[in-house]
């Protein structure tokens, strides 16, 4: 019966997955996601593509269709450092659907669940998927009304997957002249490449670490990248084509 769940979630999906790769730019990426994880039963989706693989350091989604109050609200309670499922990820590389057992057993559960119904979420699922970085990515799908089956993570880890596959394919040439970087992030885009962490970034500017967090994942979503290094790359030619 289960496999029979999971050959049906992959039907579902197949169409939207198709025109995952035919996706001509961020905007159009986000809806053909929304669409495929809407056919499995999803209301939102978060899409990471930078998760450090030890804990500590924060992050951003790349792309999410969550409520900006509701994203916001997770990043000042530091489940964008630590969660139970994030923590089951780094530790056994394995996904899963929540609440379930081992994210009810997780100290920071009730926490976690709390911050979920206060965003109107009753559950969801996360997946690790092929990472276009060093670092881990994973896509996650929450849900407004009900708890998801485990047969739906076989389609979200392909749905990511498609996702990583079609960012690479899209950052290498990235629309940079386009890219509107504000001033601070332009400094601090100078700071990466002059191999700074954030943490240094921040302590340079006089800036918060979590206002250098956000301004780093701004860049990410405006030059259309998923990582340090093509950022780097991607903002030497934003400089080169605004020269005279």
């Amino acid at each position: 019966m289960e496999a029979i769940r999971v050959a049906d979630a992959l039907a579902k999906i197949a169409p939207s997955v198709a025109r995952i790769a035919e996706a001509r730019g961020r905007d159009e990426l986000v809806d053909c996601i929304q669409d495929a994880v809407e056919s499995i039963g999803f209301d939102y989706f978060g899409y990471t593509a930078a998760i450090p693989r030890a804990g500590g350091e924060a992050f951003f989604p790349l792309m999410t269709t969550l409520p900006t109050e509701a994203w916001e609200a997770f990043h000042a309670a530091g489940l964008f450092r630590s969660n139970p499922m994030l923590d089951r990820l780094r530790s056994t590389g394995q996904g899963g659907v929540f609440p379930d057992e081992a994210a009810r057993a997780h100290p920071a559960n009730p926490g976690f669940m709390a911050l979920l119904e206060k965003a109107g979420l009753a559950g969801g699922a996360v997946t690790p998927i092929i990472s276009p970085t060093e670092e881990l990515s994973v896509l996650g799908g929450y849900s407004r009304e009900t708890v998801p089956r485990p047969s739906v993570l076989p389609a979200l880890a392909v749905i990511g997957s498609a996702v990583s596959l079609r960012l690479i394919t899209l950052s290498e040439a990235p629309d940079a002249a386009s890219a509107s970087l504000s001033p601070i992030q332009r400094d601090i885009l100078h700071w990466m490449k002059q191999e700074k962490s954030n943490l240094d970034t921040a302590t340079i500017l006089g800036i918060s670490k979590r206002k250098c967090d956000y301004h780093v994942a701004e860049i990410y979503r405006k030059l259309g990248v998923v990582s340090r290094i093509q950022a780097i790359t991607a903002g030497e030619r934003l400089l080169t084509a605004s020269r005279p």
